[in-house]
C-alpha cells in the first residue's frame, strides 16, 4: 500500500482516537496527516509518471530523486497556475484541496491558538482522500502538466 494511503488511514485513527473528549495534539497530527498523505500522493506519483511503477524503478536512485525534489511551495504555487484553469473535475479537487489543506496544516502545526473539533479532523481526512482520488484519476496529460509545475518546472 503507498504512504499516502497509509497517511489518510492514520490520520482517521488520529482523529477517532478520544472521541467523547479528543485531545487537541491528536487532532492537530491528524489534520497534519492528511496534508501530507496530498503531499505523499502527489511525489508519488509524481515518482511513478516521471521514472516509472515497476519494482526495478521504485527501488532506483532516480525514483528517490524525483520524490524528493518535490517541495511544498513550488506544489502550492502550482495549484494555481492559470495553465491548469480549464483542467478536469479530479485535478480541480486536487488544486483546491491541497492549498487549503497546507493552509490548515499551517495552523494545526504553529498556532498555538487554533482550536480544531473531531470534525475538523474527520473532514480533513475526508478532504485529502477526494483529492487523492481526483489526482489519480485525472487524465494522465494533465497529471503530467502539474508534476512539471509542481516541481517548479515553469520556464516554457
Amino acid at each position: 500500500m503507498a504512504l499516502s494511503s497509509d497517511l489518510i488511514t492514520t490520520a482517521r485513527q488520529l482523529a477517532h482516537v478520544h472521541q467523547r473528549r479528543p485531545r487537541q495534539a491528536d487532532l492537530r497530527r491528524s489534520i497534519s496527516t492528511s496534508y501530507y498523505a496530498l503531499f505523499h500522493g502527489l511525489a508519488e506519483l509524481a515518482a511513478a509518471r516521471l521514472v516509472g511503477a515497476n519494482n526495478s524503478a521504485q527501488k532506483s536512485t532516480a525514483r528517490a530523486r524525483v520524490y524528493r525534489y518535490l517541495n511544498h511551495l513550488s506544489a502550492k504555487k502550482a495549484c494555481s497556475r492559470a495553465e491548469l484553469q480549464d483542467c478536469s473535475q479530479g485535478l480541480a479537487r486536487f488544486l483546491v484541496a491541497f492549498p487549503r489543506l497546507q493552509e490548515l496544516r499551517h495552523q494545526a502545526d504553529y498556532d498555538p491558538l487554533a482550536r480544531f473539533k473531531h470534525g475538523d479532523a474527520s473532514s480533513a481526512a475526508d478532504d485529502a482522500e477526494r483529492a487523492l482520488a481526483g489526482l489519480q484519476a485525472a487524465p494522465r496529460d494533465e497529471q503530467l502538466d502539474f508534476i512539471t509545475l509542481a516541481l517548479g518546472m515553469t520556464r516554457g
